[in-house]
C-alpha cells in the first residue's frame, strides 16, 4: 500500500510540476507578446485607426451638410413637379400679359435624375421691343430659377418676332 502512495504522490507531483511548468510557459508567452515594444506598435495602430475614423467622421458629416444644402436648393429654387400644370398657365398668362402673340408653344420633358427633371419650353412671339423686353425681364424676377436657352429676335411688321427656349427645373 505504501507503494501505491508513493506512486500516486509521484504522480501528483509530476501533474503539478506540469501544471506549473504550463502555466510559467503561457505567462511568460503572454509577457513576451505584450512586451513595452509590441505595446507601443499596438497604440500606434490605435491611434493610425483612430486618426482614420476621425477623418471618416468628418467626411460624413460633410457629406450630411451636401445634403442638407442640396435638400435646401431643392425646396427654394427648383419647382415641384406637381405644379407643373400652374407653371404652364403661369407662363401663358406672362406671353399675354405682355401683349405677345405666342404660336407652337412645345414642351420637352426629359428626367436628369431620379428626382429632377428638366422641362424645355420653346415658342416664337411677336409684338412689339419693349413687350419682350419686359418678359424676359419677368422670366429673370421669377422666383425660382428658370434658363433661357435661346433668344432670336428678327424684325417682323408687327414689331419682332422672337424664337424663344427656356428651360425649368423640377423636383419630383
Amino acid at each position: 500500500m505504501k507503494g501505491i502512495k508513493y506512486l500516486v504522490y509521484t504522480f501528483a507531483g509530476i501533474f503539478i510540476l506540469g501544471l506549473v511548468f504550463l502555466v510559467f510557459a503561457f505567462s511568460h508567452s503572454s509577457i513576451k507578446k505584450f512586451s513595452r515594444g509590441n505595446i507601443k506598435t499596438e497604440i500606434q495602430k490605435l491611434k493610425s485607426k483612430e486618426i482614420k475614423f476621425l477623418q471618416l467622421k468628418k467626411s460624413y458629416r460633410d457629406w450630411l451638410q451636401v445634403e442638407k444644402s442640396f435638400n435646401r436648393f431643392k425646396s427654394e429654387f427648383l419647382l415641384p413637379f406637381g405644379e407643373f400644370s400652374d407653371f404652364k398657365a403661369r407662363f401663358e398668362s406672362l406671353l399675354k400679359r405682355n401683349l405677345l402673340n405666342s404660336s407652337r408653344l412645345g414642351y420637352d420633358i426629359k428626367n436628369v435624375t431620379r428626382q429632377i427633371v428638366r422641362v424645355s419650353i420653346g415658342f416664337e412671339a411677336i409684338g412689339r421691343y419693349q413687350n419682350l423686353k419686359k418678359m424676359v425681364h419677368e422670366i429673370e424676377q421669377m422666383d425660382r430659377i428658370i434658363f433661357m436657352k435661346n433668344l432670336k429676335i428678327a424684325k417682323s411688321p408687327e414689331g419682332v418676332k422672337a424664337s424663344v427656349v427656356v428651360e425649368a427645373y423640377f423636383v419630383r
